[in-house]
């Protein structure tokens, strides 16, 4: 499985955390890790990480200058990473699809049958975001959240239709509350297959069906400001806690994985 990350040496802890989920329930990930601002000893903890699992490899790509000077667009509490996963047609010439994750996911088995989905010559595949009011900011309907993404390069490379997506992004007219994300669904709209929300799931979306969500999540991923690794956050995850059975994986869980990535790095 080929799949790509991106995080700077701030974000290390959830982003070691990520991979070690990842790595810990799935065996020959090829992992190749996008970055401008990565420590010389961040990368050589995150190499450890090869020790998880079987058949599990990380390279590091540096983008050059002149792929980030095509974000155009303010980025606001989103770092320029949010634009990396983007560059992928370029840089993995040798591959067909590849699967990006955000670094603030928790892995909980084996993805591998999302990996392998038939993309029914989709473009990207994704699953439906619900939290930021698509519809009504934008008009679309099946909306995606990008932070778990399916790419099917091999039509991406024959349509072109990245240099469309690079263009709306330098658009004097495009805003993008959520910067790559709205411009992806923009510029895809009707070209993205919709995935299971196992596949995605966002603690932000909580309500009566939680449990249902949570038990069988292979991913699940905080989107929102309570990031289970802040502990001032304690409070908002106890009371998630305390109304579903299954909402230890929102930090009990999460924070078992935290501390055995952290102790595994650190061996």
């Amino acid at each position: 499985m080929n799949i790509i990350m991106a995080f700077n040496t701030g974000f290390f802890v959830p982003a070691i955390t990520t991979i070690y989920s990842l790595f810990t329930n799935n065996n020959g990930v090829k992992l190749n890790i996008l970055y401008t601002d990565l420590s010389d000893n961040a990368m050589i903890l995150v190499k450890k990480l090869e020790g998880c699992g079987s058949g599990n490899t990380v390279c590091f790509t540096k983008l050059e200058q002149e792929m980030l000077e095509r974000i155009k667009v303010a980025t606001g509490r989103w770092r320029p990473e949010c634009f990396f996963r983007y560059y992928v047609t370029e840089l993995m010439t040798d591959v067909d699809r590849v699967l990006w994750l955000d670094s603030d996911i928790l892995v909980r088995r084996s993805i591998e049958e999302l990996y392998n989905t038939d993309m029914e010559e989709k473009s990207f595949a994704g699953v439906t975001d619900y939290t930021s009011n698509p519809v009504e900011r934008l008009g679309i309907k099946d909306y995606i959240n990008s932070g778990v993404l399916l790419f099917n390069l091999e039509k991406l490379r024959h349509s072109q239709m990245m240099s469309r997506f690079w263009e709306h992004v330098a658009s004097p007219d495009y805003a993008g509350d959520l910067p790559d994300q709205d411009a992806l669904n923009i510029v895809f709209e009707g070209d993205i297959k919709l995935l299971d929300q196992i596949y995605n799931s966002m603690p932000l979306t909580i309500n009566e069906y939680a449990d249902i969500f949570i038990e069988n999540a292979a991913i699940v991923h905080f989107v929102s400001e309570h990031k289970p690794w802040k502990m001032e956050e304690m409070d908002y995850f106890a009371a998630c806690m305390a109304k579903f059975r299954t909402a230890d994986v929102f930090f009990r869980e999460y924070w078992k994985m935290l501390e055995d990535a952290a102790a595994f790095v650190s061996e």
